[in-house]
């Protein structure tokens, strides 16, 4: 019997205390930084995660992990304190099963950011 690895999307948000912009490389750099700092080489090399997508204006974005993962990514993502020089917060809004329903969530989340609603 095969297990098919089910794939969950977390969609977060990085909130800066200065208004520059973070890249999506160093986003992508902070995380990887943040799981070998917590589970060493070995243990970061056992969590399978991809930055799907990510908004530098706005500080958000879709990151794909295992369902096995969640909780390490989230203990991960919530130890980032510094990217690029900068003071930010991770904040984990909402974890979906499909992209399409992330993809969503993001959009709400952009147009309530954009319009301050």
């Amino acid at each position: 019997m095969v297990k098919l690895k089910k794939n969950r999307y977390m969609v977060f948000r990085v909130i800066r205390k200065s208004g520059r912009l973070i890249s999506f490389s160093d986003v992508l750099n902070a995380i990887f930084s943040s799981f070998i700092s917590l589970f060493g080489e070995v243990g970061s090399s056992k969590i399978s995660f991809s930055l799907m997508k990510y908004c530098p204006e706005l500080g958000i974005g879709i990151l794909r992990c295992d369902h096995l993962s969640v909780i390490k990514v989230r203990a991960a993502l919530a130890l980032i304190r510094r990217i690029a020089g900068d003071d930010v917060i991770f904040s984990v809004v909402k974890i979906s099963g499909t992209f399409k329903k992330a993809e969503k969530i993001l959009n709400n989340l952009s147009k309530q950011l954009i319009t301050g609603v």
